[in-house]
């Protein structure tokens, strides 16, 4: 049976784990609804159903996925869809000449809250110079996913699988991005998440680059983060691949 590895870096509070494994269809529908009279931006009813869906087909297959969580920041780990997954790393993944060093994750919020979204490997962020961080584990893209991929195979020898990445990793996408193409090959063709970072932290030069790269090397990649209107399509893609 083909399996993929769902490789997940940056899952916060595992709000896109959740999305395709593990949502409610009810509570869906009223979380729309309340964007809805909030005049928030939302996916149609008819998307909704859509997302339904896919939200079906995925969870009947969830066997067909080897799901890990990468999140660096301790103040998240409460959250119990982390003990759904196959395998969860607290460690931050990014440009690193070591292999693995100690190092900090930098917090840009004016008002301290350890649970934001957005905490960085990058002590500055848009202009702002970070004055707090917590300690963590900082591993280089290559070592990270040669492990992912030595730990896959030794666990399931013989099996025929393929690599999705599902980022929002605070300006580290691209190094992830090259390294997956070099080490998985034709096995990864597929990027979900956000690679707006890549343009804050390095610039349109860098941001341009990533995205000719993605052409060149024929990855296709669509946006799935929090926002339920980037929901659809990105499960759509995880029921093509499966």
């Amino acid at each position: 049976m083909k399996k993929i590895i769902l490789l997940d870096i940056g899952t916060h509070k595992c709000q896109e784990f959740k999305a395709v494994f593990h949502t409610n269809p009810l509570l869906l529908f009223a979380r729309v609804l309340s964007h809805k009279i909030m005049r928030l931006k939302s996916p149609s009813f008819k998307t909704v159903f859509s997302i339904i869906k896919s939200q079906k087909i995925l969870k009947k297959n969830r066997k067909s996925f080897f799901v890990i969580l990468t999140e660096p920041n301790t103040n998240v780990f409460s959250h119990p869809l982390y003990k759904k997954a196959d395998q969860v790393y607290c460690i931050a993944v990014g440009e690193n000449n070591e292999k693995i060093k100690l190092s900090n994750l930098y917090f840009h919020a004016k008002n301290l809250n350890l649970e934001e979204q957005g905490p960085s490997i990058f002590q500055e962020k848009s202009g702002i110079k970070s004055n707090f961080a917590i300690p963590i584990t900082h591993i280089s893209p290559e070592y990270y996913l040669n492990f992912i991929k030595h730990n896959f195979e030794e666990k399931f020898p013989n099996c025929e699988y393929e690599l999705i990445l599902r980022m929002n990793c605070e300006g580290s996408e691209y190094e992830l991005i090259k390294n997956a193409k070099d080490i998985f090959g034709d096995r990864f063709n597929l990027v979900l998440g956000s690679l707006d970072d890549v343009l804050k932290y390095h610039g349109k030069f860098v941001y341009r680059e990533m995205l000719d790269y993605l052409d060149k090397e024929n990855i296709e990649f669509n946006d799935f983060t929090t926002l339920l209107t980037s929901h659809d399509c990105a499960l759509k893609k995880l029921v093509a691949h499966m």
